[in-house]
């Protein structure tokens, strides 16, 4: 599958070469002949990506597609390292920096249009005729995309009796505490299986007290699997300054005198629990530990009779495969016979039978193309027919262009990791690979989007956690799948997963664009990657010191400037950046999230490439002057009450932040028009600070932000309370929220003024009046009402008949004392989901005098359960 990644590389090349046409003037006529040889190469590619569809290409023919990705990725490295010289040396006379930069690159060029040529030389020998390749359409390749609901595999085949027993074991037996195991291999549904059992009400009630899950996976922490299910039972303020030992013992304290629940997901040692048992109490209450893995002696240490996990038999397999490739349609009988035979041929293995599925919904536009794609698959099956890899990795060399390298990114993330959705598509759209097809007018993240929609709906991708809009909020990929990225990616040289027992063989027998890996990454690229053109580094650390980290990022910035494009280091303990940050000229994403640094040096301004810069530090209160010049930043993520500095007088008229789509947080104070009139394209914005003192710049700021969207206002807590909220809001908005401001006035009658509203959110005393009311006319779009964490304060809410007719969610989390819901409110027919966190007791009362007839019309979540 060269073929994908050197298109992508080619695209990324030719954007290149149109985005720096002045910064290339250097180089005019040599970039010229490259941008018409890639083109020529790319239709190349394209055609035979295509004519593999029927048959796989061989010999002769790979080894030209992989020297054309390799001629790619020089052509990407030469044009980024004449930028690079040009961005670093724009301030000085152009003889005498660039004369000698010219001619090198020059030069490198010239012999790549060389190499292209003795290629495009060699290809009539093996039939191809490029001619007709060049005239291809890329239509032809293109597989036209069935926009479909996401379908999400809430239902589960063949798990009706496994959960049935599951739960008998969880709720019978002795009182002590008691481990149970499910044992099955990847792929049969261990995950699935534990996650009906989690979330059966019958459970939830019966562990009312306490319920967690932690993912594990071959390469775990004690300490990050403590904090996640503490975090389950208690909020932490400081869990990065947080030991192994405070951990465990806080939780030991959390569970004394509970019966609890703790879900251990995909373990592959003994000495996991063996480390950890001793923070678990047995009270004596019925409390259980529930174990999945795929090892038997793991699973036989714990629990002496293991619950093993059977393959689906053929009519459960059909039946699978059915709910991913018709979605509730009717099959065909025409068609049945020979899905059940692929079905069968998938040996009972749900994983294998979903994602097959996710291939198929994709091709049964007729019967004929039903009949070629299980014809495909089944020879496939029949040459390794006990291969579940066969089958995933048939499911990826179906993916349309586009979504290939999507999938192989993947492959950076650490196994069982879940993954923000956003953090993942400012990664995509920052190494080049979403591109924006011609003629519409969405953003590179609102195709990255729809990118991530298909790859779940094609079941390769699992959605973990879903947005109050519905979006997706996090997700992650089964191990087996990312095993095929992993592969995958280092045979492309794409993407190399570092791990402590790689051999030296290994680390130099191919260079890799991207590396990630834990904190000894950082070691080896020091060590084995001083002046190799490395792409990007993502490191996840979780909070881990790392020894001599200044020396290694002074190193990076030094010796990985030309081509480094993306620094990933979320969590990484560090005080202070270089000054030599600046010299990373080509960087467009870095992420320093949840670091300690406490300044950003002058040098950050340097960065003109830069898209996404993440620095969510309590220490860093302002922000360099220059950052202004950054004219390609999309997205600024900040933490606590962020002064901006004010725009130079000198600065062009024109706004300068014209891609900015996010800013969050600054404080109030910089919300003038002066500043937002910089950031016109501005989408989601967040304000943390003193909002009473600055209500007037805020109503006079809204004037600017004609794009916005999306606003959160949260309060600083040592400020006064806000009396009134600013008098105008932007007009566009579709989300708000609103923390700890403390309002004594009803805000609803301003709020519900904004009829674009779609998601109102009222959160962390917000709100300190008694009673919340809702009128017939406004609030005409609202489809999420959230309130949240109010607890002891008393209110209310009313509404007026034919209020709230779009309201779709309902969610109330921790308001103890909330007094009344109208049962206007309960009957809307409009309502799809009721989700409730320990809601008062008249709340509790009215949902279950009523629970039968509402849920008629909608889903209810109540955490605890009912207890009747």
């Amino acid at each position: 599958m060269a073929e994908s990644i050197a298109s992508i590389v080619i695209d990324n090349v030719l954007q290149l070469i149109k985005d720096e046409a002045e910064l290339l003037l250097g180089v005019a006529d040599q970039v010229r002949t490259l941008k018409d040889q890639l083109k020529v190469i790319r239709s190349f590619l394209l055609h035979s990506l295509c004519n593999e569809r029927v048959r796989h290409l061989h010999g002769p023919i790979e080894e030209l597609v992989d020297q054309l990705r390799d001629i790619a990725y020089d052509a990407e490295d030469t044009i980024d390292t004449y930028l690079w010289s040009e961005g670093c040396c724009k301030w000085l006379p152009r003889f005498f920096c660039n004369l000698k930069t010219d001619y090198q690159v020059g030069k490198q060029i010239e012999d790549i249009n060389q190499r292209i040529d003795r290629i495009k030389g060699d290809l009539p020998l093996y039939g191809y005729n490029l001619k007709q390749a060049v005239e291809f359409s890329e239509q032809g390749m293109k597989q036209k995309s069935r926009k479909a609901p996401v379908v999400e595999e809430n239902e589960v085949v063949g798990f009706d009796d496994e959960s049935k027993r599951i739960i008998s074991r969880l709720l019978q037996g002795d009182n002590h505490l008691t481990v149970i195991s499910i044992l099955g291999m990847g792929g049969i549904g261990k995950t699935t299986l534990a996650k009906k059992v989690y979330n059966d009400l019958v459970i939830k009630k019966y562990f009312k007290q306490g319920c967690a899950w932690a993912y594990v996976s071959q390469e775990y922490s004690h300490k990050q699997l403590l904090l996640v299910i503490l975090k389950a039972f208690k909020k932490l303020t400081k869990e990065n300054e947080m030991q192994e030992e405070e951990i465990g013992e806080q939780l030991l304290q959390c569970l004394k005198g509970k019966r609890y629940l703790i879900v251990f997901d995909d373990i592959w040692h003994s000495k996991v629990w063996e480390g950890l048992k001793r923070f678990f109490p047995d009270n004596n209450k019925g409390s259980r530990v529930l174990f999945t893995t795929r090892v038997k002696h793991v699973a036989k240490e714990v629990d002496p009779s293991p619950h093993h996990l059977h393959l689906l038999n053929p009519d459960e397999s059909w039946e699978l495969l059915q709910k991913k490739v018709f979605r509730g349609e009717k099959c065909n009988k025409l068609w049945e016979e020979s899905g059940r035979q692929i079905a069968k041929k998938c040996g009972g293995l749900p994983l294998a039978i979903i994602v097959l599925g996710g291939v198929l919904f994709y091709t049964r536009k007729t019967f004929e193309q039903w009949s070629n794609a299980v014809h495909c698959v089944s020879s496939i099956l029949s040459e390794r027919p006990e291969d579940c890899k066969e089958i995933l990795k048939y499911s990826y060399d179906d993916l349309p262009l586009q979504l290939r390298a999507c999938f192989l990114y993947f492959a950076v993330f650490p196994e069982d990791f879940e993954i923000p959705a956003k953090r993942l598509i400012r990664l995509w759209v920052a190494e080049g690979l979403v591109q924006v097809p011609p003629g519409t007018n969405e953003t590179r993240e609102e195709v990255a989007e729809h990118y991530l929609d298909e790859l779940i709906d094609r079941s390769l991708i699992e959605v973990v956690k879903r947005r109050s809009n519905g979006g997706v909020k996090t997700c992650k990929i089964h191990d087996l799948l990312r095993d095929v990225s992993i592969d995958e990616a280092w045979k492309q040289k794409f993407i190399f997963q570092f791990r402590e027992r790689v051999t030296d063989e290994q680390s130099i027998s191919i260079i890799p664009r991207r590396l990630a890996g834990k904190s000894s990454l950082l070691r080896y690229i020091y060590s084995n990657f001083s002046s190799k053109p490395l792409h990007s580094i993502l490191c996840f650390i979780q909070g881990e010191p790392v020894h001599d980290i200044n020396t290694y990022l002074t190193s990076f910035c030094n010796n990985l400037g030309t081509f480094l494009r993306v620094l990933d280091l979320e969590g990484i303990v560090v005080d202070n950046l270089p000054n030599e940050i600046g010299k990373l000229f080509n960087l467009r994403y870095l992420s320093l999230g949840r670091t300690t640094i406490t300044e950003l040096p002058d040098s950050i301004c340097n960065l003109r490439n830069l898209q996404t810069l993440d620095v969510r530090s309590k220490g860093i209160h302002s922000i360099p002057s220059g950052i202004w010049k950054l004219k390609k930043l999309r997205h600024v993520y900040l933490q606590g009450q962020i002064c901006l500095p004010p725009p130079s007088s000198t600065m062009d008229n024109e706004p300068s932040l014209v891609a900015l789509q996010t800013l969050s947080t600054i404080c109030p104070s910089s919300c003038t028009q002066e500043i937002f009139a910089q950031m016109p394209n501005l989408i989601k914005l967040g304000i943390y600070g003193d909002l009473q003192s600055n209500l007037k710049s805020l109503s006079k700021g809204r004037d600017k932000l004609h794009q916005l969207k999306s606003l959160k206002l949260k309060r600083n807590l040592t400020s006064a309370p806000v009396t009134m909220l600013p008098r105008k809001f932007p007009e566009n908005l579709t989300k708000i929220s609103l923390h700890n401001t403390e309002l004594e006035a009803d805000p609803l009658q301003q709020l519900g003024q904004l009829q674009n509203l779609q998601i109102l959110k009222l959160m962390e005393q917000s709100y300190v009046g008694y009673t919340l009311y809702f009128n017939s006319e406004d609030f005409k779009c609202l489809q999420v009402l959230q309130l949240m964490n109010f607890y002891e304060h008393k209110f209310e809410l009313e509404m007026e008949e034919g209020a709230l007719p779009s309201l779709e969610q309902l969610v109330i989390h921790n308001c103890h004392s909330l007094q009344k819901v109208p049962d206007k409110l309960w009957g809307l027919t409009t309502m799809k989901i009721i989700n409730l966190w320990e809601p008062s007791a008249p709340v509790r009362s009215v949902i279950l005098q009523k629970e039968n007839e509402i849920k008629q019309r909608c889903k209810i979540e109540m955490f605890p359960p009912e207890t009747h």
